[in-house]
């Protein structure tokens, strides 16, 4: 699907997600099969997987259950295989998994340990862009800390 044609998808699953459950999960499925994919050849680029990707995190507040999977997913590919995958890929990774943990379908001892070990990898823009991640992340959890405390 064209990534127009999920940016509209992403917008009606948000607004109704009952209604479209069937069309979200015709593309969790195509997601799954690109993950199992990727796992086989971690270095390829993957547009598709990074649309889908962007596409499970915006909706994983939608759909909790597979959102928390698709979570997994990121972290498992992460992982496994963030050292040695296409840069864009990674990057679009991390940045879907910081969505996901900032709408609550992963958690932050789950999402930084990750996060740290991807700080070893060369890649100068991606080494930014989790540094960012991780502050925003510890300030934004000692914000609801703070103010479940009052």
């Amino acid at each position: 699907m064209p990534s127009t044609g999920l940016q509209e998808l992403q917008s009606s699953c948000r607004r109704d997600p009952d209604s479209y459950r069937t069309e979200f999960l015709t593309q969790y499925g195509q997601f799954q099969a690109l993950v199992a994919s990727t796992e086989l050849r971690p270095s390829m680029e993957s547009k598709q997987l990074e649309n889908l990707s962007s596409f499970m995190a915006h909706v994983s507040s939608a759909y909790p259950v597979e959102g928390r999977k698709v979570a997994e997913y990121h972290i498992r590919l992460l992982k496994e295989y963030g050292a040695s995958m296409h840069h864009d890929l990674r990057r679009s990774l991390v940045k879907s998994t910081t969505i996901m943990y900032r709408k609550d379908a992963i958690s932050i001892e789950s999402m930084v340990p990750v996060l740290f070990q991807l700080l070893s990898v060369r890649d100068k823009e991606l080494r930014k862009s989790i540094s960012a991640s991780i502050i925003s992340s510890l300030c934004e959890r000692a914000r609801r800390e703070r103010t479940l405390r009052w």
